[in-house]
């Protein structure tokens, strides 16, 4: 059977897709004021930073943008799951070199999906990281 999902490599157009990935599930935004009381905010009301406080650079598009952009420079693996061109699932994965017995290594750092196709999104971007590891003759 054909997968529904279409995996790929992000760009830098996907941040917003991918900063609502992991925003959705915040069900409240607040910050401190000056006395220390917790406010509850609209998320339009929070400063870049506030944003980054509750999650990282994901919280906000900006900060997801250059977020990305580092990983991608960095050589860090950035997948995403698409059903029916929309994004339901991002994957970060991050290369390592440890000492014997482990050696070159593949490191999930992320892994979010959302909606009807969220488990099969998480499996196809994982087993697509494990057919990459698989035919990169450097990870050995």
């Amino acid at each position: 059977m054909k997968s529904r999902l279409n995996i790929r490599n992000t760009g830098l157009d996907d941040t917003w897709a991918i900063s609502q990935l992991f925003r959705r599930p915040i069900p409240r935004w607040q910050r401190l004021d000056g006395d220390g009381r917790v406010q509850d905010l609209d998320y339009d009301q929070l400063t870049l930073y506030e944003r980054w406080l509750h999650g990282g650079p994901w919280m906000s598009i900006e900060t997801g943008a250059i977020w990305l952009n580092h990983l991608m420079h960095r050589g860090v693996i950035t997948l995403i799951a698409e059903h029916k061109q929309q994004i339901i699932a991002y994957l970060e994965a991050y290369i390592g070199q440890e000492p014997r017995p482990y050696g070159r290594h593949v490191h999930i750092g992320q892994l979010i999906a959302e909606g009807d196709y969220a488990e099969e999104a998480r499996h196809a971007l994982v087993q697509h990281l494990i057919d990459w590891a698989e035919d990169d003759e450097e990870i050995e």
